[in-house]
């Protein structure tokens, strides 16, 4: 997930085709003051609503 232009399995279109470079510069920026950085999905399940 943090790996940049990570592509993901069985893509049919472009709005999920992947991370691109934004979340590897976030990672590397987190590792950069020792912090921890995690993702969690569950399939079909949506985010929450800001």
């Amino acid at each position: 997930m943090f790996e940049r232009l990570h592509r993901v399995e069985n893509s049919n279109g472009r709005t999920h085709e992947g991370t691109g470079i934004e979340l590897s510069l976030v990672a590397e920026l987190v590792n950069l003051h020792h912090g921890h950085i995690s993702v969690e999905s569950a399939f079909g399940k949506a985010p929450p609503l800001p």
